[in-house]
């Protein structure tokens, strides 16, 4: 029988990779500062990975083929650039490996059949449904919209119970603290680990210091030290937000049957997002937060129906955005009228007026940022994969212009638009006693004095 060839990759661990390699679990979160090696950790454990693949199927006790791994990153192009010349050259020895370059594929004979690996971007993450894989890598999980993982592609490795690590640097507080946070908490299903430049000794001191110097705190701190508090550039409301939950105002905020509940949307072409608000006493109460993408106004009608059924929501007014009443040429009337054949009443609609100056508005949410309480469950991201309010919010960042190397004067258009735009409506209509219509207010108003002062009496 011939023995096994030995194949030298030209990979030589560092202490912290080697260490790591023999630590990992099935599921793994891996914090790691920035030229620490991460990518090159991932491409070598894929490679190993694939190489030493020898999976049975536990009910037929068949052996699985064709084993299949993926490497993502979060566009195509940062695939290309980051990762691929990596695969190239540590793979180069692998009897049999083929490059597509084209569609940045490697495939080589394995006594299992084909092995194949994806190097491949998540902009447009619906196109990977389909496949299975045997193992991921999802690299800088920070930048990638939630549903990557939990709607595409962690159900892949269920039929062959296949591993997955998830790697990058924090910014701030999104799905990659969220899922630190998890394996932190259930250290016998996960593996998780966070390196910082400060005691990986990986980066020289001097250029260390050089850094911590000639960058902000905030950006040091967060790509160096690995530091998921340090509000990134270019966010609007992360500040507000960590101060929020450092004041225990993210925390168990219940629906007051007692008090109405106004709701603020958002009606994209690619989602909608409502945040429930409800004013009680002098507080400002967020109660839930919902969104949905690629579903019409029929689900908002049903979402309203649905919470005022089951949860007891009694609803002030529906505050939409200053497009609502433009008409729609599929449906030739506007959505307000569309929403109103629906059986929501008309009386309860309202149309805020177009924006004059988004700067204005993002100051008045920073302000009423100030005042409101979040329930930390019905508006907590990724519950479910579905309530990213709090999320939308601390992610709402300004676009970075390219070629000028500044942050632009408008907000960046991404997953966190919609939660962050339907909460700007309620802070450009914030005023106190929102919670009571006009209508309401006035009918409580007494139709008489209490006492017999007469003003003209001597």
């Amino acid at each position: 029988m011939e023995k096994p060839r030995k194949i030298f990759t030209g990979y030589i661990p560092r202490e912290w990779q080697a260490k790591t390699h023999v630590l990992l679990k099935r599921h793994n979160v891996l914090v790691f500062h920035r030229r620490g090696g991460k990518t090159v950790f991932c491409v070598n454990e894929i490679l190993d990975q694939s190489v030493r693949f020898n999976k049975f199927d536990p009910k037929t006790n068949k052996p699985f083929k064709n084993p299949t791994y993926a490497y993502l990153a979060t566009t195509a192009g940062q695939a290309e650039r980051v990762a691929w010349p990596y695969f190239k050259m540590y793979m180069e020895n692998i009897p049999g490996v083929k490059f597509n370059n084209a569609k940045l594929t490697i495939t080589y004979p394995h006594p299992r059949g084909l092995c194949t690996i994806y190097c491949m971007g998540t902009e447009n993450y619906n196109a990977l449904l389909g496949m299975y894989l045997d193992g991921y890598v999802l690299d800088e999980y920070a930048d990638m919209h939630p549903d990557v993982r939990d709607r595409v592609v962690l159900p892949m490795l269920s039929d062959r119970k296949g591993w997955e690590i998830i790697i990058g640097t924090p910014r701030g507080e999104n799905a990659f603290k969220e899922l630190y946070d998890t394996a932190v908490m259930n250290p016998d299903m996960w593996f998780s680990c966070l390196c910082k430049a400060s005691e990986t000794g990986i980066i020289d001191p001097e250029e260390l210091r050089m850094l911590q110097i000639t960058m902000s705190e905030e950006a040091y701190n967060q790509e160096y030290e690995c530091d998921f508090n340090a509000a990134p550039a270019g966010k609007y409301y992360q500040k507000y937000m960590d101060d929020a939950l450092r004041e225990g105002r993210i925390t168990d905020v219940p629906h007051n049957p007692n008090c109405l509940v106004s709701t603020y949307w958002d009606l994209g072409r690619d989602g909608m997002a409502v945040w429930f608000v409800q004013e009680v006493g002098r507080e400002v109460h967020v109660i839930e937060y919902c969104e949905e993408t690629g579903k019409g106004l029929e689900w908002m009608k049903d979402l309203l129906d649905r919470k005022e059924r089951e949860d007891g929501y009694k609803y002030n007014e529906h505050i939409l955005p200053h497009d609502a009443d433009h008409t729609v040429i599929d449906t030739n009337c506007s959505r307000v009228e569309t929403l109103v054949n629906m059986g929501v009443p008309e009386s309860s609609i309202r149309v805020l007026s177009r924006t004059k100056n988004i700067g204005e508005d993002i100051n008045a949410v920073r302000v009423l940022l100030r005042q409101c309480y979040f329930d930390s469950k019905k508006c907590n991201p990724y519950i479910n994969g579905r309530h990213r309010g709090i999320a939308s919010l601390k992610e709402y960042a300004r676009k970075w212009d390219t070629k000028l190397k500044i942050f632009m004067d408008k907000p960046l258009h991404n997953w966190s638009s919609h939660g962050a735009d339907a909460f700007r409506q309620l802070a450009v209509d914030y005023q106190p006693g929102f919670g009571q219509s006009i209508k309401e207010m006035r009918s409580n108003l007494p139709s008489y004095a209490d006492h017999d002062y007469d003003i003209l009496s001597l």
